[in-house]
């Protein structure tokens, strides 16, 4: 199992410069124009996320930010062969 921990950034764009600064590895194929991803562990990763993507708070001031990402097909196929 893979984690993805997502933090809501005012600018993804100043945001991914400074954890890359830091030595954070980006993973560019995981990350677009609204998001960055960054691994911090084995199978840990940080999602830096655009506030203008889907948020919201709960009723008890919990901040959630869901997102779906579509699994690997290929890893899929080659385990099942």
């Amino acid at each position: 199992m893979t984690l993805f921990i997502s933090c809501p950034v005012a600018d993804v764009e100043r945001a991914t410069a400074f954890y890359a600064a830091l030595g954070w590895e980006l993973q560019a194929a995981m990350s677009g124009p609204e998001s960055s991803c960054f691994a911090i562990a084995p199978d840990q990763n940080v999602m830096l996320t655009s506030r203008a993507m889907r948020q919201f708070d709960d009723l008890d001031g919990y901040h959630w930010s869901p997102f779906w990402m579509k699994p690997d097909t290929e890893a899929g196929a080659t385990a099942s062969a």
